[in-house]
């Protein structure tokens, strides 16, 4: 299970910067957009997180 883990997030993590060069190409939009939604991406599942968790911890998952 570790190593799954940490090999989905460093795929996540360091594989965007070079794919977004490629995102650019493909989709039209400048590399300082991508990384930007990518940005607000993790800063919206930052903010969601802990809300979310409580509600699962008082409710569960199913």
């Amino acid at each position: 299970m570790t190593v799954t883990e940490i090999t989905s997030w460093g795929v996540l993590y360091y594989a965007f910067p070079v794919l977004a060069t490629d995102i650019a190409k493909a989709t039209g939009w400048s590399p300082t957009w991508i990384t930007a939604g990518s940005s607000a991406g993790q800063l919206v599942a930052a903010l969601t997180g802990i809300p979310v968790g409580r509600w699962l911890d008082r409710h569960g998952p199913r």
